[in-house]
């Protein structure tokens, strides 16, 4: 008997989705801090993308600086060491 309990329980459970419970929680609170948080989430994507940019090309020149730098340095050594 109890096990049919728990398996009415069960049927009546409906899994959501991330984004639903998200929308779920805007109908709480309001419109202001809603649009307030939107406003945040949009500038921190963006400051986000900007540091990968930078990121990726200032660690771009970097590696291909060093690169350019130290590997004739390296096959000089190699070279000696087997002289």
């Amino acid at each position: 008997m109890d096990n049919d309990n728990e398996q009415c329980a069960n049927d009546e459970f409906i899994p959501e989705t991330l984004e639903e419970r998200l929308w779920g929680l805007t109908e709480i609170f309001p419109q202001s801090i809603v649009d307030k948080a939107c406003y945040v989430g949009k500038i921190t994507k963006r400051h986000c993308k900007i540091a990968l940019h930078y990121g990726r090309t200032y660690g771009w020149m970097i590696g291909s600086s060093a690169a350019i730098l130290f590997i004739p340095l390296i096959t000089h050594r190699e070279l000696q060491k087997k002289c």
